[in-house]
């Protein structure tokens, strides 16, 4: 894991300024995907969060784009507990080692399928050890990454752990 998993320093001055982790996974043995982003808008006092899984040719999936900045938990990691969804995102197990923990539990939308537009529980609750050093993808051309660095970098990991969908395990 990256020693560089962490919130940032951001240029107040930039209201454009955001900074986002995703977690992507599959099952190779026709089990389910998905993909999860968090994204920060500190100067925009707003955060988003976006989750969809795969499972049995449907799409499940929630896009929030107006959470509020401030219900983050941010000390240790990334947590959110509001309204019916909650999701944590930490980088160490409990023991310190380096592997990711991944959880995630609320009501989605089934985006594509027979029930498309009704609404299912997900929980996700997903453990990713490292199987490849950090690769480094460069920092691009952000507005003033000169002084706050905007370094980008992808890790390959194994996954293990539980998906559910509605009463599906």
């Amino acid at each position: 894991m990256s020693a560089d998993e962490r919130v940032h320093p951001f240029d107040p001055a930039v209201w454009s300024w955001n900074e986002s982790w995703y977690f992507s996974w599959i099952d190779l043995d026709a089990g389910p995907a998905g993909f999860f982003r968090l994204g920060l808008l500190p100067n925009q006092e707003r955060a988003l969060i976006w989750s969809y899984v795969f499972h049995d040719g449907t799409w499940f999936g929630t896009e929030e784009t107006r959470l509020r900045y401030d219900d983050f938990d941010l000390a240790d990691g990334m947590a959110y507990d509001r309204f019916g969804l909650r999701f944590g995102w930490h980088d160490r197990d409990q023991a310190g080692e380096p592997s990711a923990t991944f959880t995630y539990d609320g009501i989605v939308r089934e985006v594509t399928g027979p029930g498309a537009g009704g609404f299912v529980p997900v929980a996700i609750d997903l453990r990713a050890t490292p199987t490849t050093d950090v690769y480094g993808t460069g920092t691009g051309n952000d507005l003033g990454s000169e002084r706050y660095p905007a370094s980008r970098f992808e890790q390959s990991m194994a996954v293990a752990g539980t998906v559910r969908i509605g009463d599906e395990t």
